[in-house]
Formats: C-alpha cells, sequence, structure tokens
C-alpha cells in the first residue's frame, strides 16, 4: 500500500468511527442542544456548566483587551483570563472574533460535546486500524472508546474536561507511531500542546506524561535521538506556553496552588467501583471528594480485558522461544508502558492514599512538590491515562486472532454490556425546568439604569450562578464573580476601596451595590432594599419598592459543610456530642450586632466570633439563653471580612441549630 492509499484508509477509519460517535451523541442527547440559540438546557442543569457558559457571556460582552483572553466584566475593574471560567478557552476567542454578527444569545457547548463523541469514535477506530484490518471490527472498537465513563461523567457537567480525544490521540503517537519521523512527531506534539492549552490545562500534564512514554520508547528503539526527543518536549512546552500567554494566563496573580489536593484524588478502587453511576458494578465506599477520581472502566471493558487476556494466552502457549523474544522493540513498548501506568495511577491515589474508606498512607510531600502540585489539586483525574491506556490494551487482546469471527460477537457482547453498564447517563440526560429568577419589574428597571454590579463580600455559590444570569444577559460588568482561580488579594482591595467610597458618603451613581452578609446604612449615601434575597444599595430611592432601615439576614446551612461531627437534615442543623458547627461566614463593618439562634437544646451550647484574618475572638455580649433560643450582642470594633461565627456542643445529646439571623443592634 502506498502513502496516498494508507492515507485515504486512515481517513476511512476515522470517519466510520466519527460516524459512530455522532450517532451516540444524538441518542444520548438530541438535537436540541445544538441549538448556538438554544442556551434553556444550560440554564436548567444548572452547576459547573452554568459557570463555564456565564464566563464566556461576560467575555464576549467585554471590550478586547491583550492578552487576547483577558476580560475585565467578572473582577472589574481588574482583568482574569477566560482560562479560569472553564469556558473552552479556544472556542471563546474564535467566537468573539464574530461577536457583532452573532446573536444575542449564542452558545457553543452543545456543539463542542458533539466535537468530542466524534473525535472519541475516530480516534477509537483510528487506534484499533493498527491492530485489525476490518472496518466493521473498528467500527465496533468506536463504541467501547465512546461509551468511556470517564468522558461521560465529565460531559456538560464540566465540558471542557470531556475532551478525552486528546488523550487517545496522544495515546496514538505513543502506542500506534513507534517509527514516526521526529519533524512530524515536532509537528504533531507542538499542536497537541496548543489544543491542550487552548481547551483545559489539566490536560498539558496528562498528555504530557504520555508524550514521555513516547520518548522512552522512541530512544529504547532508536527511532529518535535523545536530543530529538528533548525536541519534542521542549516544541510541547514552548507551543503549550504561548498559548496560555495569548489566553491571558499569566496576567495577574490569580490563586494558582489552591488547597484540594489528597481532598481529590482517586481511591485504590477506583478502576472497578462503580459509585452509584454504573449499573452492572458494585459501589465501593469512598472519601468525600474523591468523586474526582472516577475512573471505572465499565462492566464492558473489563470483561473485554478479561477474554483478551485468555485469547493471548491460547494463542501464545505454543510459540516457541524464539517468537517471544524480549527484542528492542518489546523493551521500548514494556518500559514505556510501565511509566505511563505507575506515573499517573501515583500521582492520581497521592498523597493520601485510600482502599475503600480505609487510610493506608498519607505521604508528607516537601512544600516546594506540594505547591507545585497544588497547581492540579484534582489530582485524581490523572487516572484518566490508566483507564485509555486499559481500554487500548483490551482492544488490542481481543482482536489479535485475527478472526473476525470470534472477534466479532465479543465486541458486540461486550458493547452491549458496556452501553447497558452506563445507562445512567442516557436515563438522566432529560432535564427539569427550573424557574427563572431575577425576572421582576424591578430588576428590569435597574438593567435599563445601571451598569455596574458591585459585590460588597462574598455571597455563596448557588446565588453567583443564578444571579449570575442577570448580570450577563443584561451586559453588567461585575466586581466578582465564581470562577476557578481569583486574584483573591486584588478583590480584597477593591472591595476595601469601596467600603471607603461608601463610609465617605460617595457611592458610584451608575453601580447596584449587594450586600450579603454584611450591612452597610443609610448615612453612607445608599438607599437600603430587599429584592429576590439580595441587599442591594443604590444611590436613588425608589417608589415601587420598600426601603429597608436595618436589613436582618437569615443565615442559610451550606448541606453539611463546615461542620464536624453532625449533618444538616430537614429539622435543622444537628450537633452530635462534641459537634462543631463553623459559621456563617461573613464581612462586617464596625458596629454592633444582635445574633439570634433558634432550634432545641440550645442551653446546651457554647459560641464564639473569630476573624482569621486578625487572628482575634470578637468581644460577646449574652442577651438570652433558654432551650430554644439564644440571642447575643455581637462587637466588631473594626471592618472584619471574615468572621467566622461558631457553636460548640459540649453536652452528651443533640443540639438542633433550626435558625439564625444576624440584624444591626441599637439600644
Amino acid at each position: 500500500m502506498n502513502k496516498s492509499q494508507n492515507q485515504n484508509s486512515k481517513g476511512i477509519y476515522f470517519l466510520l468511527g466519527s460516524l459512530i460517535g455522532l450517532i451516540i451523541y444524538l441518542c444520548i442527547y438530541g438535537p436540541d442542544r445544538l441549538s448556538f440559540t438554544n442556551d434553556t438546557w444550560i440554564y436548567n442543569l444548572g452547576g459547573d456548566i452554568s459557570q463555564h457558559y456565564l464566563g464566556w457571556i461576560f467575555y464576549r460582552n467585554g471590550d478586547w483587551q491583550f492578552p487576547l483572553g483577558l476580560t475585565n466584566q467578572m473582577t472589574y475593574p481588574n482583568s482574569v483570563s477566560v482560562i479560569f471560567t472553564d469556558s473552552i478557552p479556544i472556542m471563546a476567542i474564535f467566537f468573539k472574533l464574530f461577536r457583532k454578527i452573532l446573536p444575542d444569545t449564542f452558545q457553543y457547548f452543545g456543539l463542542y460535546g458533539l466535537l468530542c463523541f466524534i473525535l472519541q469514535g475516530g480516534m477509537g477506530s483510528l487506534i484499533t486500524s493498527k491492530f485489525h484490518p476490518s472496518k466493521l471490527v473498528c467500527s465496533i472498537s468506536s463504541f467501547l472508546f465512546v461509551f468511556s465513563p470517564v468522558m461521560l461523567f465529565r460531559m456538560y457537567k464540566h465540558t471542557a474536561l470531556s475532551s478525552h480525544f486528546l488523550i487517545l490521540i496522544a495515546i496514538y503517537l505513543w502506542f500506534c507511531l513507534p517509527e514516526l519521523n521526529w519533524k512530524k512527531a515536532l509537528l504533531y506534539w507542538s499542536s497537541l500542546g496548543i489544543l491542550c492549552a487552548g481547551i483545559h490545562i489539566y490536560f498539558l500534564p496528562i498528555v504530557g506524561i504520555i508524550l514521555v512514554a513516547f520518548c522512552i520508547r522512541q530512544i529504547i528503539n532508536k527511532s529518535l535521538s535523545f536530543l530529538q526527543c528533548i525536541a519534542q518536549i521542549f516544541s510541547f512546552c514552548c507551543s503549550a506556553i504561548i498559548t496560555i500567554w495569548i489566553e491571558g494566563g499569566f496576567y495577574g496573580k490569580s490563586d494558582v496552588s489552591t488547597n484540594g489536593l489528597g481532598l481529590y484524588n482517586a481511591n485504590l478502587n477506583t478502576l472497578y467501583n462503580g459509585m452509584s453511576i454504573n449499573y452492572l458494578l458494585p459501589n465501593f465506599e469512598i472519601f468525600p471528594g474523591q468523586s474526582e477520581g472516577y475512573g471505572c472502566l465499565g462492566f464492558g471493558i473489563l470483561l473485554l480485558f478479561i477474554i483478551g487476556l485468555i485469547l493471548y494466552i491460547i494463542l501464545h502457549k505454543k510459540e516457541t522461544k524464539e517468537h517471544t523474544t524480549f527484542n528492542q522493540s518489546t523493551k521500548g513498548l514494556l518500559f514505556s508502558t510501565l511509566w505511563i501506568c505507575i506515573i499517573p495511577f501515583a500521582l492520581a491515589v497521592n498523597p493520601k492514599i485510600c482502599f475503600n474508606q480505609h487510610e493506608l498512607l498519607i505521604l508528607q510531600l516537601p512544600e516546594s512538590l506540594n505547591n507545585l502540585l497544588s497547581i492540579f489539586r484534582c489530582s485524581g483525574r490523572f487516572i484518566w491515562i490508566v483507564v485509555y491506556v486499559i481500554i487500548v490494551y483490551a482492544v488490542q487482546l481481543a482482536v489479535q486472532c485475527k478472526k473476525t469471527k470470534i472477534i466479532v460477537p465479543v465486541l458486540v457482547i461486550c458493547s452491549i454490556l458496556q452501553i447497558t453498564d452506563l445507562q445512567y447517563f442516557y436515563k438522566n440526560s432529560n432535564i427539569p425546568e427550573r424557574e427563572a429568577m431575577y425576572e421582576s419589574e424591578a430588576w428590569d428597571y435597574l438593567a435599563e439604569k445601571y451598569k455596574k454590579i458591585n459585590i460588597i463580600g462574598e455571597l455563596d455559590e448557588a446565588t453567583y450562578l443564578n444571579f449570575g444570569w442577570y448580570m450577563a444577559k443584561n451586559h453588567f460588568s461585575t466586581t466578582q464573580f465564581h470562577i476557578a482561580r481569583l486574584n483573591s488579594d486584588e478583590i480584597q482591595q477593591e472591595i476595601n476601596v469601596s467600603i471607603s467610597d461608601l463610609k465617605s458618603g460617595n457611592p458610584s451613581n451608575d453601580t447596584i451595590y449587594i450586600f450579603n452578609n454584611t450591612f452597610y446604612y443609610n448615612d453612607y449615601g445608599l438607599h437600603l432594599y430587599e429584592l429576590d434575597g439580595l441587599y442591594i444599595g443604590i444611590s436613588e430611592q425608589l417608589d415601587f419598592m420598600q426601603e429597608l432601615d436595618s436589613p436582618s439576614i437569615e443565615y442559610q446551612f451550606p448541606n453539611s459543610m463546615y461542620l464536624i461531627n453532625g449533618e444538616d437534615t430537614a429539622d435543622g442543623r444537628v450537633l452530635h456530642s462534641d459537634g462543631i458547627s463553623f459559621g456563617p461566614y461573613m464581612s462586617l463593618s464596625a458596629y454592633q450586632y444582635l445574633i439570634t439562634v433558634k432550634g432545641q437544646g440550645l442551653d446546651h451550647l457554647n459560641y464564639d466570633a473569630f476573624s482569621g484574618e486578625f487572628n482575634e475572638k470578637l468581644s460577646i455580649t449574652p442577651l438570652i439563653t433558654t432551650e430554644n433560643e439564644l440571642q447575643y450582642i455581637l462587637l466588631a470594633d473594626k471592618d472584619y471580612s471574615d468572621i467566622e461565627i461558631r457553636f460548640f456542643n459540649e453536652s452528651s445529646s443533640d443540639v438542633i441549630i433550626q435558625h439564625i439571623y444576624i440584624m444591626p443592634y441599637s439600644k
């Protein structure tokens, strides 16, 4: 077969797999999500995909800056990169070029999901073609790649992270092209660096690990020299760095290293743990946060791997010693396979190594290494490499007998079982409608009159996202938004400037001030109103709304967060013996506040208020202590940005906290 015929053949295999991916996508999600002007399904889904889509809207609404990925619409007046909104930067920048001709409502997440399915199927078929020439076999095998649990788990939950075709492309280069010309390899790996950086930076270390495996194999095989392999790594890194720079990833001082390393890792049971997702596989206990390390292969893949091993043993049982010589090519594949499995698995399960709900080992990493790994705090995602290596080997082992009459039934049965095992994903593809928020006439009036929203303090994640739809759709710029990485110091400085302006009686006339867990009064030059659970301050008085004199806040418990030895129930927050409730967390201006707690067994509670910012407890004056009510005065002698109210149950019986009310207090 000449070069032209070989390229055409590859194109046919890829096309067949892509067609399978397209059909599967339409069967699971239908065509509605592909409409560019339909974002209702994103609104109804809520969660992370809302954040990613709203990040695109804010970015689209903002003026062009350089680097191209910057926008000041989410952290006004400061800028932040679209990388940190997880809005698939390469798509966001491309479509922003055409924003003037795009419809007002425009979403590309449906299209991108389809592309992921198409490329996943295409690469699966292309990889299989290296082991078996049958187009039927390659087409059926593509089902196993498309019905990858780890890919489906991410789709439309964290769409950028469903781009597992990047992993398959890297595996194809490593596993299927051992004699690749170094100049072509340089081009391929450079292109992968651009794609990874342009889609989601988590794919950079993932694909980078596979690149090193490629180099190990090439050096052992003597296909490329050491310097040529270094050139591959250098080109990959340089193309990625340049792409991130263009996207604005190096702008400012965002909180790149964050907490979470060891919380979002993988459990040792991850490859076979159904985690209440897989229908045919059992569920094993894990620690909270370890769902990020979900790496289940699926029943069909596990069965195919077992069948493949059996076929391998049968076919090679009578082979002579000459046929099983441990030659140079075998060494290259073996050592690169060990690298590509051991390293990502170790990264995925570290530094807290757990089996089920047993902590086996906690590694104490050097601070410098810990800070480096904390950039990719969701370390459980490295398990994806191992998952796809196993899938590739399972397919290779199964199709090695070359007898289509045996292979096709095996692949069909395993594909059916894989599809059956993953019915969770398509049974839950229908999205219930969610009630629209912030659509009253008052909000319409504010949208016409004002251009900026200044959030003093912080909102909870759900409020950020819900209110984010109002802000983005009405072309507001905002001082804060819920994104992956913020420059916390920069934002706090702007909050302090805003507070200073308010105290000086100089509010901005084109700004809506949003207060949550913080209080400001009329003598700050604002008229205060409560609207859909938010406290808003503006410079004008509204005739159609009741103005607030002293706003009061009822704290909502955040679903068993900030809690030790207790749980949030329908009856309230239950604290068992020695239980501790942390929160509410809030900003307070210098004043005194009345804290009122309702519940049961409250006379057994101890309480305090603490500022991590100043490392001090605040002054408290008790007023009422009964079984069902607790009331005290909290004195803030200066402005605080991080007050933490704490409750301690030091009795032997349960205590239930049902309501916490906070309001300014004056005799």
